[in-house]
């Protein structure tokens, strides 16, 4: 896994925390794979001794370094009526029922950013601004439609 250098220093009150990416980018990717049946958040903090924020924003950041790895997710798997989540590293396909369970969620996020982006295109103060809103308006219409012809097939 590639490693990253960016060090966020996090003021906690009046300490400072430094906290280096890599390290812990590192430790939640084993920690995933040490327990295939996943972990939670609350065990990640503890795991990497941070702050929850910092976990999310690292298991975020495990995600971008495995996006070009197209056999490897991190996906939140639902843990009982809790609405607790399991972190799971998984391979290949089986992100299938991932999918299924959060296809309405998919859905509403894109139509979401369709909206914002109509908005900010007729809100530009400049024709460059104008623009970049509406091809981004386009591609993401498209992909809305592409996930519509996904569902009907």
């Amino acid at each position: 896994m590639a490693a990253t250098s960016n060090i966020l220093i996090a003021g906690n009150g009046t300490e400072l925390i430094r906290y280096e990416w890599d390290t812990l980018i590192n430790e939640a990717f084993d920690l995933l794979f040490e327990h295939p049946d996943g972990v939670t958040l609350a065990t990640l903090v503890d795991r990497l001794e941070v702050p929850e924020h910092i976990a999310r924003k690292t298991i975020n950041m495990l995600r971008e370094h495995l996006a070009d790895d197209h056999n490897t997710n991190i996906i939140a798997v639902p843990n009982g009526r809790e609405r607790r989540y399991q972190l799971v590293a998984e391979a290949g396909l089986e992100t299938s029922g991932w999918l299924g369970f959060n296809q309405k969620y998919v859905e509403t996020r894109l139509q979401t950013v369709k909206q914002v982006y109509a908005c900010l295109s007729r809100g530009a103060k400049t024709e460059e601004e104008r623009d970049q809103a509406r091809r981004i308006l386009k591609a993401v219409n498209r992909l809305i439609e592409d996930v519509a012809d996904m569902q009907k097939a």
